[in-house]
């Protein structure tokens, strides 16, 4: 198994990272979900509970939502309405609208 604290530690790599996220926030992230989450999910939460890095496409990024973020997108009834099987624990950003958040 890939371990992805330690690939986002590698040489080159860019990742700004929040503090990790507890077990209460783990645990809460768990009951609100309806399936299963991957473990690999989990454990990039406890190095980092959402952050952002570039993507291998420039000038896009990879947004991590953070526990709180991720709940809120996965109880939204829009998205359980229009996307009943998906969760979403992330999003693609281009650079400007990162550096105007």
């Amino acid at each position: 198994m890939i371990s992805i604290a330690e690939t986002l530690r590698q040489p080159g790599r860019v990742w700004s990272g929040r503090p990790p996220a507890g077990e209460d926030d783990i645990l809460r992230l768990m009951e609100s979900s309806e399936v299963p989450l991957p473990q690999e999910y989990l454990d990039l939460l406890r190095f980092s509970n959402g952050g952002n890095g570039p993507l291998a496409l420039s000038p896009l990024i990879f947004v991590l939502y953070s526990v709180d973020e991720a709940i809120e997108e996965m109880t939204s009834e829009d998205n359980k309405d229009l996307y009943p099987n998906f969760i979403f624990f992330g999003a693609m950003a281009g650079w400007k609208r990162l550096l105007s958040m």
